[in-house]
């Protein structure tokens, strides 16, 4: 979901008052660091996309820090055209990749920048529509963009296998800097279907053979939660996956939909025999109607999964100046208040 910005490493300059600056095409790669994998008794951290300082809120590494946090969670995003091909070049928020190649590098970069730092790092990939702008010209600003199934069956099919490759690349990436978490296809329910989304993370699985940190599975549950989904009643399958990733979104929304949600991913985890579970993304997609209830909401969820997560990941919501995100407002102060309980 949203969006994904970096920058390679030709002449990089880092402030950490004001984040990265843009680069331009050739990408080089970054050599890894003295740093090995990290294992945090738990992963505290930031769904961050890629620290971008027009768009965030957190930009640099040392943000994460300060707010006591060991994890960086980064956006992979995959571009793909109506056909279900994998379509480079690809821009989004103002910045081009030119290729699979140039994009896996200036992702690896910013992976080497935030393992540099000490931070854990968790990627997870998405399929995006390569043609942001036209589709919004299209359909308007206020629509969703689509899901490969928003094309028909044989754009999904298409895909997913056009998909395959890219992970063998994305797991030689992640297993040469030591990333620590990896979601194949965060959310494949959302894109693909129940069926199909079992089917690929399967498949997916097998092309990371070579890496040796942990796979995520991430729910997205609409099946769940939605009763006229129409994959309502079927089951999702995650088997031979280390972690099964819960996604609470919609920060001040009804529980009881997320209690069932919830309670239905731990009951099929464990079924599964998955050997962990964590919150892979938490927040709030717009801002909250209640901030009070918000708060609440997320005590709830901490204080329910807290007997078996391994993990929570704090969405730093997208949004122009990061006005939505965690710094500078009262998400900043639930995490310090979490850091201080928790992690001090």
């Amino acid at each position: 979901m949203f969006f994904f910005v970096t920058a390679c490493n030709q002449a990089q300059e880092i402030n950490l008052e004001r984040g990265r600056k843009k680069e331009t095409p050739p990408c080089s790669s970054d050599e890894v660091g003295n740093y090995t994998r990290n294992e945090p008794s738990f992963f505290w951290g930031a769904k961050v996309f890629v620290l971008a300082e027009q768009y965030q809120s957190i930009t640099t590494a040392q943000h994460l820090i300060d707010l006591k946090m060991n994890t960086a969670s980064l956006m992979f995003p995959i571009p793909y055209d109506e056909d279900g091909t994998v379509r480079y070049p690809f821009s989004i928020f103002d910045l081009t990749f030119q290729s699979l190649d140039d994009h896996l590098c200036q992702m690896g970069n910013l992976v080497h920048e935030m393992k540099s730092a000490g931070l854990s790092v968790y990627i997870s990939a998405e399929p995006h529509y390569f043609d942001r702008e036209g589709w919004a010209r299209e359909n308007g600003m206020d629509e969703d963009l689509p899901t490969p199934m928003d094309f028909g069956p044989i754009t999904t099919q298409n895909l997913m296998e056009e998909l395959l490759p890219v992970m063998e690349q994305l797991s030689d990436l992640s297993e040469k800097y030591h990333v620590e978490l990896f979601a194949p296809i965060s959310e494949p329910d959302n894109y693909f279907g129940a069926d199909n989304a079992n089917l690929f993370m399967d498949q997916a699985r097998l092309q990371f053979a070579g890496f040796e940190g942990k796979l995520v599975w991430q729910v997205y549950g609409d099946l769940i939660r939605e009763p006229d989904d129409p994959d309502r009643g079927k089951t999702l399958h995650f088997d031979q996956y280390d972690v099964v990733g819960l996604s609470l979104m919609g920060c001040d929304d009804y529980l009881f939909a997320w209690d069932n949600y919830i309670d239905q991913i731990v009951e099929w985890a464990n079924n599964d025999q998955v050997p962990e579970i964590m919150i892979a993304e938490m927040g709030c997609t717009r801002p909250p109607q209640s901030v009070e209830t918000a708060v609440s909401n997320y005590n709830y969820w901490v204080e329910l999964t807290e007997d078996y997560s391994e993990g929570i990941i704090l969405l730093d919501s997208p949004s122009f100046d990061g006005e939505y995100g965690i710094l500078g407002g009262w998400q900043e102060d639930w995490v310090a208040e979490i850091s201080d309980l928790y992690f001090d």
